[in-house]
């Protein structure tokens, strides 16, 4: 007895599930039909069972089983594909950081002279607050110093971000930058509030730690399990709880708030940053703070805008551009200055008032250099756009 051969294509090999394209349906079939051939071989079963489990394997009935055998192969193939990427890693690195450090070059080549500058200026601001670091006379005055030191820790800190938005910058992340720059102005804005209301404003601010951390361990204690990590123990939890009932105790209820050390100054509860802002009059720079929030949070704004894209939808940027840094750029030199006249007001001798004059100075020279490249670059897109 003669059997009719079966017209149906046969079931896919291996070298054709390595032909077809990641993440695509017939990647997914390929896989299905070699693991069902497979089995069945394993089970040296008939070759119609064969043809009868093809023609079910788009049924409703099926999806499960199939999902089951695709996360199975997933599982077993994983780490045999994980060693190829590894083995092809360095070969491939090499060429995007090739690629990495030819686009950074043309960047720094653009915005050569802004970027400069607000280096120079950041050298600046470290450098003067250290001058005022060695010649304040500590022990003078105590509720001077305490309201130095958290200024200068301010101030320092204000530094070292805006040193992380240089980076951004010179990498392309003009969105990143301006992310980091709110961080900048809320240390500037909290900087000039504490120098302006002074030292008992300024024992609030640092005891209002306490608050902080008892409310980090509790929400620490709740998830710790998950996060596979060592819950503190009862002795640890108390501690936090005594130390932030203590300072609710010495300063009142209002202290709880998330900006409750600045709720005697502001002459009411605090839990916003908005009202510090209107305090030191540098509420002006919210609708900044507001658009450096959107690459922040997870809003339809954060996929719709982008400092680097403007309102171009057509892009999904996952990289570096080089446009878009003037806004980062001139805020952070902004608010740097801002940072640090608070710090240098509090020392007012004559090369202090002279490096707060230099600041003032360089900061309108920063905003003219990143406009001025800024309008070249657009330029010259566009003349390439036009060809």
């Amino acid at each position: 007895m003669t059997t009719r051969r079966s017209r149906r294509k046969p079931a896919a090999s291996v070298t054709e599930i390595k032909s077809t394209r990641w993440f695509s349906p017939e990647r997914d079939q390929a896989i299905l039909l070699h693991a069902l051939k497979t089995a069945l071989e394993k089970e040296q079963g008939d070759p119609n069972r064969l043809k009868r489990a093809l023609k079910i394997v788009s049924k409703r009935r099926f999806l499960t089983k199939s999902y089951r055998i695709l996360a199975e192969h997933a599982g077993e193939s994983a780490p045999a594909v994980l060693k190829d990427l590894r083995a092809a890693a360095p070969a491939m690195l090499r060429q995007r950081h090739a690629f990495i450090d030819g686009f950074e070059a043309r960047l720094y080549e653009a915005w050569r002279d802004p970027l400069d500058l607000l280096e120079m200026m950041i050298v600046c601001c470290i450098e003067g607050a250290e001058a005022v670091g060695d010649a304040w006379p500590w022990g003078k005055s105590p509720d001077d110093d305490i309201v130095y030191d958290v200024v200068r820790r301010l101030q320092a800190q204000g530094c070292l971000v805006a040193t992380e938005v240089l980076a951004l910058l010179k990498a392309g992340f003009a969105s990143g930058a301006h992310a980091r720059w709110r961080s900048l102005h809320e240390l500037a804005v909290t900087a000039s509030f504490i120098r302006e209301h002074g030292k008992d404003t300024a024992e609030r601010f640092l005891t209002h730690e306490h608050v902080e951390a008892f409310k980090a361990a509790t929400l620490y204690q709740t998830h710790c399990r998950r996060l596979r990590q060592r819950r503190y123990t009862l002795k640890e939890m108390k501690a936090f709880k005594l130390a932030r009932d203590a300072a609710i105790e010495k300063y009142g209820p209002a202290f709880k708030g998330r900006y409750g050390w600045a709720a005697p100054a502001l002459g009411r509860p605090c839990d916003q940053f908005e009202p510090l802002e209107k305090d030191v009059k540098l509420d002006h720079l919210r609708p900044y703070y507001r658009m450096a929030s959107y690459p922040v949070h997870a809003t339809a704004k954060t996929i719709n805008f982008s400092l680097a894209l403007g309102n171009r939808r057509d892009v999904l940027l996952v990289g570096g551009s080089d446009s878009g840094l003037t806004d980062p750029g001139h805020c952070t030199a902004i608010s740097l200055s801002q940072i640090t006249l608070a710090l240098l007001m509090l020392w007012p001798t004559t090369d202090s008032i002279l490096l707060m004059r230099i600041l003032l100075l360089v900061v309108d020279e920063i905003g003219a250099a990143f406009l001025k490249a800024d309008r070249k670059l657009n330029a010259r897109t566009r003349s390439h756009r036009r060809r």
